[in-house]
């Protein structure tokens, strides 16, 4: 709520590496909360606006460093071996041995109740999958949804404040065949598919076809024999898989590809790289939500992923574990690009559950393609995380007010609220220009403006004395007041009438506008504040008048678009059911969950409005360091 202090969440970068991920670059396709319909977005392989921000950039370590213990159904805390302490997240390559019964592995963020599914084990026989996970103090909890099993984090990189950015491309194959099980397979990757000399890390795609005989698969730096690296299992002969990994390049820009047991047919593709670049794209982790469930089969479909599951409009990439059930026939299934060549995103036989991972670019409209290749069967998409470019910093906005003065603000916001009032309706935010200077430098790229303002109601009615009008005339005001004349009940005492209310509400909204400091009221989008907390009568009809005037009192100061934010049941209790007569109905929503996730306050976007009209936006209260902020959210 908004007296609460608030923080914003510097939303941690993380990297994609995962059996069960799909990374897939973004359109734009936001719209503001007025009418207007935004503009679509650029793709996935466009060329970020402006510089990167300073987050969320991946650095590859040297050499993977690994941490090996048992992993049960209740989740088991990991120090992750090898990171910085300050690190936001991790790419990991996750190998699960001797499970005791069949599930699911999920690494996952410190006290997180999402169990993305990274990949699908059966009981006796090795696997091996890739995540990128957010990591706090260096630390992510491990959870299978069934048995016991030795697990291997291998740790390839992490994330930061420093480092590279990453650019998506065209997958192309790099190397489709047969690699030896005693040497090595060098494979080239920078000069190739547009990946530029001097990139620092690759994302590749992993087939491994029809071998011989149980095995593993690893792609590791040129020149580097490092077993431990493994980047798919083939837990049995004649078992093709798919895993992708994020594999440090050296100076060459080359890797290695090796086998053990026996020599497999094996397809490398890449599918994006990091580089020193700061136009490219950084990475922020999502909620481990559901964002699809779709019903596959053998031809393409489109999904949205875009403002669903945590994943913001303005993504450029998003995040994906992709996990298939029920097949009514053997073969592979495919998560990719709108228009790109169809390519297997994990193999599967007819009914097995199994997760895979893929890089792919997005069509404008926030859509990828999905397919089977024979029958039918279900793909769900969890989202992990997301890439964005500098245009829109993480893609939600912000709100603060006079709680947060002379606290530190955050800077990757992509629009800024701000409070006119301070702990009252009749009082100012003595921080209000700071903070209007701060909603100005929002990052922008949604249709949201980039600076909106939000006032408090208030109704003491007529217990209020002093504070409450006895005539036509109040604070100055002296409006066409719609409830015909504010007067005194006997004695000469205020009253709690319609035209009195109005006219409270009407010097509200005017002082709002003409004497906090708003230097040009026309120039934002407002929106009234109403909660329990603030004095209300238990007449909603009385409310709803003092409503009405603040209207029309903000309106007689220069603004011209006016919303209302308040959670279902606070509206309910202070305003109840606004009649179609009045000047309050259809008017935007901005609905408040209160302490969730990006993901929850998407899902809340499909809420009814508050007074019949739309809901535009919603608010969401998350970490900020050691205190909390709200989040905001663009519903269209």
């Amino acid at each position: 709520m908004h007296r609460f202090t608030r923080a914003l969440a510097t939303i941690a970068a993380a990297a994609v590496v995962s059996a069960g991920l799909v990374v897939v670059p973004v359109a734009s396709a936001s719209a503001a909360v007025s009418t207007t319909p935004a503009a679509a977005g650029t793709t996935g392989t466009a060329a970020a606006a402006t510089t990167a921000p300073a987050y969320g950039r991946y650095t590859p370590l040297a050499a993977p460093t690994v941490w090996t213990g048992t992993a049960r159904t209740t989740p088991t805390t990991v120090t992750l071996p090898g990171i910085p302490a300050s690190a936001t997240a991790a790419t990991l390559v996750v190998q699960v041995a001797a499970p005791t019964a069949a599930g699911v592995v999920s690494v996952v963020p410190v006290g997180s109740t999402a169990r993305p599914p990274l990949q699908d084990y059966v009981r006796g026989r090795t696997v091996a999958g890739s995540t990128t996970v957010a990591v706090s103090g260096g630390r992510v909890q491990v959870v299978l949804s069934a048995g016991t099993a030795t697990v291997s984090l291998v740790v390839a990189g992490s994330y930061g404040s420093s480092g590279s950015t990453y650019t998506p491309v065209t997958p192309t194959a790099l190397l489709a065949g047969t690699v030896a099980a005693t040497t090595p397979t060098t494979v080239q990757v920078t000069g190739r598919a547009g990946v530029p000399a001097g990139a620092t890390a690759a994302v590749l795609d992993v087939r491994v076809s029809n071998p011989a005989a149980a095995g593993s698969v690893s792609v590791t730096p040129q020149g580097v024999a490092d077993r431990a690296a493994v980047t798919q299992a083939f837990p049995a002969k004649g078992l093709s898989i798919t895993n992708t990994a994020t594999v440090r390049l050296p100076a060459s820009g080359a890797v290695d590809v090796r086998t053990s047991g026996v020599a497999s047919g094996v397809t490398v593709t890449v599918a994006g790289y990091w580089s020193t670049s700061t136009s490219g794209l950084v990475f922020v982790p999502a909620d481990g939500a559901r964002v699809a469930s779709v019903a596959v089969k053998s031809t393409l479909q489109q999904v949205r992923v875009a403002g669903a599951g945590g994943i913001p409009l303005t993504a450029r990439a998003a995040v994906l574990t992709a996990r298939t059930t029920g097949l009514s026939a053997a073969g592979w299934f495919h998560v990719g690009s709108v228009g790109a060549v169809v390519a297997s995103t994990q193999v599967v036989a007819k009914s097995q559950s199994l997760a895979g991972t893929a890089t792919v670019p997005i069509a404008p409209t926030g859509t990828v393609q999905a397919r089977a290749k024979a029958g039918t069967g279900t793909v769900n998409l969890d989202a992990v995380g997301y890439f964005v470019d500098g245009s829109s910093g993480v893609g939600t906005g912000a709100d603060v007010s006079w709680p947060q003065c002379g606290s530190a603000l955050p800077t990757d916001h992509a629009f800024g609220i701000v409070g006119v009032n301070g702990e009252l309706a009749n009082t100012t935010n003595p921080c209000l220009s700071s903070q209007l200077s701060w909603a100005a430098l929002a990052a922008g790229g949604t249709a949201q403006p980039t600076a909106q303002l939000y006032v408090l109601f208030a109704n003491p009615a007529a217990a209020a004395a002093s504070a409450w009008p006895t005539s036509n005339t109040f604070k100055g005001y002296a409006p066409k007041n719609p409830y015909g004349s504010c007067s005194t009940r006997d004695g000469g005492k205020p009253q709690n009438s319609p035209a009195c209310s109005f006219l409270y509400g009407y010097a509200l909204g005017g002082d709002d506008t003409t004497k906090r400091g708003v230097a040009t009221p026309g120039s934002h989008r407002w929106w009234i504040d109403v909660e329990t907390q603030f004095s209300h009568q238990a007449d909603t009809s009385l409310n709803r008048t003092v409503l009405e005037g603040m209207i029309a009192g903000l309106q007689s100061g220069g603004a011209t678009t006016i919303g209302f934010y308040s959670t279902s049941s606070q509206w309910a209790t202070v305003a109840g059911v606004v009649p179609k007569t009045s000047t309050a109905y259809g008017r935007s929503s901005w609905l408040a969950i209160g302490p969730g996730t990006l993901a929850a306050a998407q899902k809340a976007c499909s809420g009814a409005g508050l007074a019949g009209g739309k809901t535009v936006m919603t608010q969401y209260v998350t970490a900020f360091g050691s205190t909390t902020i709200d989040r905001d959210v663009s519903c269209s």
